[in-house]
Parts: C-alpha cells; structure tokens; sequence
C-alpha cells in the first residue's frame, strides 16, 4: 500500500477540493445564520426619531460606585429631561437642560 508521488498528489489535491468545499459550505450555513439573527433582532427594533423641540430623558450612565451602593436598585435610570436643540442625523442630538 506504498503511494508513488503521483498517486499521493492526486490524494491531496483532492483533499483540498474537499476541504475548500467545506469551507464555502460553512461560509454559507454562517451568512444563512446571520441573516437570521438580524431578522429576528431587526423585528424587536423600535427605531425612534426626535424633532428640535422635543422633551427628553437621558439614560443615567454615570452613576458613581458610591451611589449604586447607597442607593442600590433605587438609583435613578434616567436624568433629565432635556429638550432637543440640534439633529446630526442617525439617531445623535444635542440636548439643554431645562435648568
């Protein structure tokens, strides 16, 4: 069972077809898997818009270690409100405070 040389490139040469065939296919399985999962997120996606003018709340991203261990779950959320003076497009306003 001793394989001369052109018997063992013919042996991997098709080794390789299959391994590039099997590549392509996972490409694939991934795109079809892809597409999927934005589907499904696209369908939960409630895009909002805002005017100049409009009231506003701002999530609270900057609470400080301190106050999550005072405050704990009773932390406000959300600071505010605001009122809407400029859109730059693709969901980014500048906001004024009220105060």
């Amino acid at each position: 069972d001793i394989l001369t040389n052109d018997d063992f490139r013919q042996e991997r040469l098709a080794q390789l077809e299959l391994l590039d065939k099997c590549r392509l296919t996972a490409l694939d399985h991934l795109q079809i898997y892809q597409k999927r999962i934005k589907r499904a997120y696209d369908k939960r996606l409630h895009e909002r818009t805002f005017k100049v003018g409009d009231l506003v709340l701002k999530e609270n991203q900057h609470v400080t270690k301190l106050e999550k261990s005072k405050r704990g779950k009773f932390a406000p959320n959300w600071i505010g409100p605001y009122i809407i003076t400029h859109t730059y497009g693709s969901g980014t306003y500048r906001l004024t405070s009220l105060n």
